[in-house]
């Protein structure tokens, strides 16, 4: 998944496990609850995971956010916007519609939409 497309798909390593009533993915700069997640799997197993998500299914966050960055460079295509931004350390890229007002150096806050994340096991297949 992370040969298709351009900018390519971000990744993110953690862990999943249920918690109270639902699978919950988490690392040391992340809490993200998977109800939305449509598993392929009925019941997997609590383990360690990659989480990708495409630059495209990142949203600017209204109130609480997944995700709060920092804008590391602006690359307007056209119709369409690409963001990177630093978070906890690595480089990742946020694709939307239109023009922004966002420049190097701005904090940015994103939700990820989890209904079209994808997660993937230790052996790279998909959960």
């Amino acid at each position: 998944a992370g040969f298709i497309g351009s900018p390519a798909m971000n990744f993110i390593q953690g862990d999943i496990h249920f918690a109270g009533e639902q699978w919950v993915f988490k690392n040391s700069a992340l809490t993200l609850p998977l109800a939305e997640y449509e598993f392929s799997t009925i019941y997997p197993e609590p383990q360690h995971v990659t989480l990708g998500m495409r630059p495209e299914h990142l949203f600017l966050a209204e109130k609480e956010a997944d995700i709060r960055g920092t804008v590391t460079l602006v690359e307007p295509m056209g119709a369409e916007t690409v963001v990177w931004f630093d978070w906890n350390g690595a480089n990742y890229a946020f694709r939307f519609m239109g023009d922004t007002q966002f420049r190097p150096g701005d904090d940015i806050a994103l939700n990820i939409d989890v209904a079209k994340a994808l997660l993937y096991g230790a052996d790279e297949e998909r959960l």
